[in-house]
């Protein structure tokens, strides 16, 4: 994720789990990320969710809304957070509509901001 504004929009076909790419192999503590292939208009992306915030929003979706195969997924990256000490996070906006579910509601004027909601 590079540029405030970058998203990736489209439909589940795969979700697992894999270790921090930078863990030692025999690392038995390392953290696991969730990974999502997504099938979008330019052909399948696959994006390991490892930055925190889009890593916690993935894993509270999951145990929300039970986020699934088949699912329609939209992710922004909408930009880096200053947190104590000087350090900084990764912001994204991320939004699931399972097939059962109604459509996001369409916004009423343009946002400065690309939302996630209004993607899919």
């Amino acid at each position: 994720w590079e540029e405030v504004g970058q998203q990736v929009v489209g439909t589940i076909t795969q979700m697992d789990v894999v270790r921090d790419h930078f863990a030692a192999i025999d690392d038995k503590n390392a953290a696991m990320h969730p990974r999502l292939t997504i099938d979008t208009e330019l052909g399948d992306q696959i994006v390991t969710c490892s930055q925190a915030q889009l890593r916690s929003k993935i894993i509270e979706a999951h145990q929300t809304t039970g986020l699934e195969v088949g699912d329609k997924i939209a992710i922004v990256y909408t930009g880096i957070e200053g947190l104590a000490g000087g350090k900084t996070m990764k912001t994204f906006d991320v939004v699931v509509k399972t097939p059962e579910a109604p459509s996001a509601p369409v916004a009423a004027a343009k946002k400065a901001k690309p939302s996630a909601a209004d993607l899919i």
